[in-house]
């Protein structure tokens, strides 16, 4: 997604500010670091659902929280019911 300031915030914020155990494979390279050389931050897909539900219900117009959120509940379900285990399947924020 580009050009989300909210959700960025979100990644470099402090508290969820969590350098990445994962990396972008971009053919045969392995990047550990975004386009700005910051690494890469991630976050469990349930504090970013919790986010993304806060933000819905600040700001209704933004366009790109509804059908984010609807993709992360379907991913946390999925995780609730035990298809993988929790923390196995992480949100990379790459950009700004």
């Amino acid at each position: 997604m580009c050009s989300f300031p909210k959700l960025a915030e979100f990644f470099h914020d402090g508290t969820t500010d969590k350098n990445a155990t994962c990396y972008v494979s971009v053919g045969d390279e392995r990047l550990l670091t975004d386009n700005y050389g910051d690494p890469l931050k991630e976050a469990s897909i349930s504090d970013v659902v919790a986010f993304l539900e806060k933000l819905r219900g600040e700001d209704k117009t933004y366009r790109r929280v509804p059908p984010l959120l609807a993709m992360l509940q379907a991913f946390k379900a999925s995780e609730t019911a035990g298809e993988w285990s929790e923390g196995e399947l992480v949100v990379l924020h790459y950009g700004y």
